[in-house]
């Protein structure tokens, strides 16, 4: 199983639940896995890692939305209608710094999924 990863993706963007997050946007950090079959002889394919950025920073930039769940949801399907071939997906959406009435670095939510069983460009 070939591991790929984005650590660190660093987006400002204007998703949250509250009315202040639309004014004044949030730092996000947005991490990736994505896991395929490879066979150590054969070709491997090829998973451009500027085109799995490009799909995160069409979600991020994107319409606006107040969960973290959804953009997590979104990049995670966006990235899978891209490349089909991938077995596992992980997306994990961090908010830094949110405002939650205390000191707290981040608020995190993860996607970790198996794409088996799924039809090709859900």
């Amino acid at each position: 199983m070939l591991t790929i990863s984005l650590h660190n993706i660093r987006v400002h963007a204007p998703h949250g639940l509250y009315p202040e997050e639309a004014r004044r946007g949030n730092d996000f950090e947005v991490d990736v896995t994505l896991q395929l079959p490879v066979e150590i002889s054969g070709e491997w394919p090829l998973i451009d890692y500027a085109s799995v950025y490009k799909v995160v920073l069409s979600v991020m930039l994107g319409k606006r939305v107040q969960l973290l769940e959804t953009l997590v949801k979104e990049i995670w399907m966006g990235i899978y209608r891209q490349w089909p071939q991938l077995n596992r997906i992980q997306v994990c959406v961090r908010k830094l710094r949110p405002p939650v009435g205390g000191d707290v670095a981040a608020a995190q939510v993860c996607l970790d999924e198996t794409t088996e069983g799924l039809p090709s460009g859900t």
